[in-house]
């Protein structure tokens, strides 16, 4: 598994072709407190991809491999 940095940096690049990312860390949950998230501003056919866990290395990597797996790298 990559480190969260070398995760960060991908998203980044997500991020910089027009995609909106997120980390959104829940208070109000007490399980799956963690959400990840990869959006798109403009009306696209790209669908919102998001998920829930308590990991966030292991949900940011999920993040990517489904990103990649839609959307190529």
């Amino acid at each position: 598994m990559r480190s969260i940095e070398t995760q960060l940096a991908i998203l980044d690049n997500i991020r910089s072709s027009g995609a909106i990312v997120m980390i959104k860390l829940d208070g109000e949950r007490t399980n799956e407190v963690i959400t990840v998230l990869i959006d798109f501003p403009r009306p696209t056919e790209k669908k919102a991809i998001r998920l829930n866990g308590d990991n966030l290395n292991t949900l940011l990597e999920s993040l990517i491999a489904e990103y990649e797996k839609l959307y190529g790298k």
